[in-house]
């Protein structure tokens, strides 16, 4: 399946460019690696305020109003509702990240057997945008393609695989909150630094490509270090809170009760 898709098109900026890119990949993750539950909702409020800017100028066109005012509504827009559903959409990152992963394997398994019958990979246009939409509809085809013969092979897995994480990110929101800003923020610092490194020394590259499994299990490490160092703050903060709770009110607060 993999084989029959072109590779990706890389925009050509200047080496400089993508280095400030993959610094600004460490900086996040370690971000959300360290403090993910502190700036969870910030990241979300800016992914949301990107994608609203993103979707300013065909929302314009629809709505047959001015751009600058059609980006900044749904930059707002998006932005406070990263924000608020911030801790709901790690709960829905994670079940995306496991279903997509499933129907991936399943896809993988049953898609030779259709001979004469799996989807072909075409391309919409040029560059990422179109490549994205056409990869987004290759991959539905796909999916499509082994559901018309396997449908309670796609639902069972794809869907147990999805329900999963969300029920538990739902029901533990906490928990779902630290444990994919921990993965999220390993893979991004040493995805980011690895490709740092790359940009500055050329020959790592076949390195790294040889010995990916270490830059798996340093990810792997650092985000079981991230969970564990978050689960701590956040117990601290409970037994913190129940401490404060336990105490008996002072003189001022009491006079403040009384007016």
């Amino acid at each position: 399946m993999i084989a029959s898709i072109p590779p990706v098109p890389i925009p050509q900026w200047g080496v400089w460019a993508y280095l400030a890119i993959a610094c600004g990949l460490v900086v996040c993750g370690l971000a959300l690696l360290l403090w993910g539950r502190a700036v969870g909702r910030l990241f979300w409020m800016f992914v949301g305020a990107g994608a609203g800017l993103a979707l300013g100028a065909p929302l314009a066109g629809w709505l047959e109003a001015n751009l600058l005012a059609a980006r900044l509504g749904a930059a707002v827009t998006l932005g406070l509702l990263g924000v608020v559903l911030g801790p709901l959409l790690w709960a829905l990152l994670a079940a995306s990240i496991s279903g997509g992963v499933a129907l991936y394997f399943t896809v993988a398994r049953y898609l030779p057997q259709l001979t004469g019958r799996a989807p072909e990979f075409k391309l919409s246009g040029e560059g990422l945008g179109p490549y994205v939409i056409s990869l987004a509809k290759y991959s539905l085809a796909c999916v499509q393609a082994v559901w018309n013969t396997e449908p309670l092979v796609v639902a069972a897995v794809g869907g147990l695989a999805a329900a999963l994480p969300l029920v538990i990110g739902v029901v533990r929101m906490r928990l779902a909150t630290i444990f994919m800003t921990s993965v999220c923020g390993a893979a991004g610092a040493v995805g980011g630094a690895a490709w740092a490194a790359v940009l500055l020394f050329g020959s790592l590259g076949q390195l790294f490509a040889d010995y990916w499994y270490v830059l798996a299990g340093t990810a792997a490490g650092g985000a079981i270090l991230g969970i564990v160092l978050q689960y701590r703050k956040a117990l601290k903060a409970d037994k913190a809170e129940k401490k404060r709770e336990g105490e008996p009110p002072d003189r001022r607060r009491q006079a403040k009760g009384r007016n």
